[in-house]
């Protein structure tokens, strides 16, 4: 079929979706191949190639480098037969040919033990292909079989950065794992890598759930700027690094949801709907849409009365406390500190305290898929919720409240948002209402039970509680993670980062570098220099951190003086799973 032919058929759909069998890196060089379309309706093998010929640190350069072909006059011929297609379409879309290699790219995928799609199995599909692009790069040397001999060479790479620099396309971001691991040590048996090497390494080590900060001390001292050996992304855990990741405009926010492909081809590729929802919110956009975002919500939460937020977070706390009072022992966690930030939140929302446990419940199956280590099931699941959670907020602005910051942000200028922005960032105060400060007030009642000396330090007075959750913070940062994707070359320490790399940058780490503060492992609520950066920093620094320390300040302070002689009712902690959140799954307390 020739390029032509294929053109006209343009709306081809794959056998089944093919979405979730796409890693970042994939992602990033078909919307690369959109580009190189210069304006055609239909999008061709030719312009893939023309992608994979220019796409920087993947598996296909890897090959493209090592096969010793004529590189540059097939790039050339590729590009001049582009530029003389050039169009205007508005309707862009993938052609029923470049549809077709895609499905034929996965089974070669699959052929070869991979559960996703990479960049060298584009690379050996299309040079397999009967295309007239297929025999282009066969005249120039990238045969089948040459290609399959480099791809099983750098398969025996033994030398960590060499296997992984050219691998990050296989980073799982906010999307499903690529590839998914069955167990950490078959993980390291398939990578050929030394188990012993690995398990000192790489933040997927079983361990790290239960303690991360001894891994965090080992990458300060032996990788503090390095590849992870199995999430192949950068990792940053100096503070300097982290804070200039998260502040610098060469590192986005945006890429993370691959928002970048028309709505034709989203559908022609299967994304889920819950992609919808996530573009939009501010935690995932860059200026100026960011600054567009967030400046309309300020102005409210500037507005809001702290005398009548105090006044309403002691009411609730009260209430939960009241609650508890006749049990011999309780879950922390389920019985207050979960419950309260929603219950806060949505009194703050000006919606009835009755739909706060439905609105955790939301928010509690959104946010395992806008983590780092999102499954297919987490972005289903999210789908599901995002729906129902989005019909829930249009029927509330149907009815015109008038009440709370929802009423607020009605008559302000966060009115004149897009509906879809309006919404999905009310669901984002929503979740992160419940679920960071859920992590703060969990991981604080936990300490100061720990240290009781630390405990009748921060109680003396308010401003010694305000103290300690600024320590606590430190400490136990709820957030441990944030990620970051290169939006053009970028070299840190050395270390060449190119366009599309993601960068874990170390907020738990950072908050415990010596080279910042004193003693840094040592919980000290009477800390006077505390410069943490838990709520983030520059232009994504936390809209509610104010009142998540106001509401932590409060709920431990009553906490304790309720139950002075509190004690822990269990040995060990299960802490949550994933990289992103820090917090335990229970806490059982004896109230003495």
């Amino acid at each position: 079929m020739s390029a032509s032919e294929a053109a006209k058929v343009t709306h081809l759909q794959s056998p089944s979706p093919i979405w979730g069998s796409l890693p970042p890196r994939t992602r990033l060089v078909l919307q690369d191949a959109i580009q190189y379309a210069d304006g055609q309706s239909g999008v061709e093998p030719h312009h893939l190639l023309l992608a994979l010929l220019r796409a920087p640190r993947s598996g296909a350069q890897y090959l493209l480098k090592r096969s010793g072909a004529e590189l540059h006059t097939l790039q050339e011929r590729v590009a001049e037969f582009a530029r003389s297609e050039a169009g205007s379409a508005d309707d862009i879309h993938y052609s029923a040919a470049l549809m077709q290699l895609l499905d034929q790219a996965r089974s070669l995928a699959e052929s070869l033990g991979r559960s996703y799609i990479s960049t060298s199995h584009l690379l050996m599909t299309l040079a397999a292909s009967d295309l007239p692009v297929g025999r282009l790069m066969r005249d120039h040397g990238l045969t089948p079989a040459r290609l399959k001999r480099c791809w099983r060479k750098w398969q025996r790479e033994s030398n960590l950065r060499r296997r992984w620099a050219l691998g990050l396309e296989a980073a799982s971001v906010f999307r499903p794992v690529m590839p998914r691991i069955p167990s950490f040590k078959t993980a390291a048996a398939l990578a050929g890598i030394p188990w012993k090497v690995l398990a000192r390494k790489s933040l997927l080590h079983p361990g790290y759930r239960t303690d991360p900060f001894r891994m965090y001390r080992y990458l300060r001292r032996e990788r503090p700027f390095a590849l992870d050996p199995l999430l192949p992304a950068f990792v940053a855990v100096h503070y300097k690094d982290v804070q200039f990741i998260i502040k610098d405009s060469r590192f986005g926010r945006a890429p993370f949801i691959s928002d970048g492909f028309p709505a034709a081809v989203r559908r022609q590729l299967g994304a889920p709907e819950s992609h919808r929802g996530l573009p939009a919110m501010m935690l995932f956009a860059d200026p100026p849409r960011h600054t567009r975002i967030r400046s309309a919500f300020m102005r409210v939460f500037n507005s809001v009365s702290m005398e009548l937020i105090r006044s309403r977070m002691v009411m609730t706390i009260q209430k939960l406390l009241d609650r508890m009072a006749e049990m011999d022992r309780f879950d922390v966690i389920e019985e207050f500190s979960g419950p309260l930030p929603t219950m806060v939140i949505t009194g703050m929302m000006g919606l009835p305290e009755s739909d706060a446990p439905q609105l955790a419940a939301w928010s509690d199956r959104m946010v395992p898929a806008i983590g780092i280590h999102s499954s297919l099931d987490d972005l289903t699941r999210a789908d599901a919720a995002y729906a129902e959670f989005s019909d829930y907020l249009q029927q509330k602005l149907s009815e015109n409240p008038r009440d709370g910051m929802l009423g607020a942000l009605l008559d302000g200028d966060a009115a004149e948002l897009p509906r879809e922005e309006f919404i999905a960032n009310c669901m984002l105060l929503l979740m992160a209402g419940h679920e960071t400060t859920t992590s703060l007030i969990s991981n604080g009642i936990l300490l100061l039970l720990r240290h009781p000396d630390q405990r009748a330090a921060a109680l003396r007075d308010e401003k010694s509680m305000a103290a300690a959750v600024e320590e606590i913070l430190r400490f136990e940062s709820p957030v441990q993670w944030t990620g970051r994707v290169a939006m053009t070359d970028v070299t840190l320490n050395g270390c060449a980062i190119c366009r599309g790399d993601l960068v874990l940058a170390g907020i738990g780490a950072a908050n415990r570098d010596p080279s910042v503060f004193d003693d840094p492992e040592r919980f000290n609520v009477e800390r006077t220099e505390n410069r943490h950066i838990a709520f983030g920093f520059g232009i994504h620094y936390c809209l509610g951190a104010m009142l998540a320390k106001l509401e932590a300040q409060i709920a431990l302070t009553e906490f304790f003086r309720r139950y002075p002689h509190a004690a822990l009712a269990q040995k060990s902690l299960r802490w949550r799973p994933g990289l992103v959140l820090r917090c335990p799954e229970q806490l059982i307390v004896h109230p003495k």
